[in-house]
């Protein structure tokens, strides 16, 4: 480990901690039936509420499934849900910014009073609706939050382009104008302001 990792980890620990932890939590999401295999959704109702043992290191539920399957189970479920949420909601937030602020004029307007309605909303109660209306399901959970999140983004990304755009069109314009001198070896160039005619010495 490089000396610069090195005072930023003893700088922060804390946050060396939390690190070590997510990518525990991601290993175990992904590598979880790899190295413990029982399925999680097997009933066994003669094992049931079994204490901690060699066979279920964290024991049973009320229906005789193993409760380490079953988090790593959801801990994987939870990982995909994040990276699908995370991944919709920035396309979609840095499509309706981009458009927004290139577009500018009325669709810069209609679209950043729409992001305004849906910032208004309580996250939570958003998502419940869109979820109540697309019925009970993975996907529609995940595409409930992602509605949910969005609006941050295209606001971040309309006021960045906003300003890109403005920069862009402030600079100087103008074509290239010929000094010449006597000869072929005198020439120069120089741009100004819209002036196309060119200048003999």
């Amino acid at each position: 480990m490089s000396s610069r990792w090195r005072r930023v980890i003893a700088d922060n620990r804390l946050g060396a901690v939390g690190g070590v932890l997510v990518v525990a939590l991601v290993l175990a999401a992904l590598l979880g039936p790899a190295v413990y295999p029982p399925d999680p959704t097997e009933q066994h109702l003669t094992e049931r509420l079994q204490p901690p043992s060699a066979a279920h290191p964290l024991g049973t539920d009320e229906l005789g499934r193993d409760v380490l399957a079953r988090l790593l189970a959801g801990a994987r479920i939870s990982l995909g849900v994040a990276v699908l949420v995370t991944t919709v909601r920035v396309l979609l937030g840095t499509l309706v910014g981009l458009v927004a602020g290139y577009a500018g004029g009325w669709v810069d307007e209609a679209l950043m009073r729409f992001v305004d309605v849906v910032l208004a909303f309580p996250g939570i109660v958003l998502a419940l609706i869109v979820a109540g209306v697309l019925g009970p399901s993975l996907l529609n959970v995940t595409l409930a939050l992602a509605v949910v999140g969005w609006s941050s983004y295209a606001r971040l990304v309309r006021g960045t382009s906003s300003r890109s755009k403005s920069a862009g069109s402030s600079r100087p314009r103008g074509s290239p104008v010929c000094l010449r001198s006597g000869s072929p070896a005198g020439t120069s160039c120089r741009t100004s302001w819209g002036r196309s005619s060119c200048s003999r010495r």
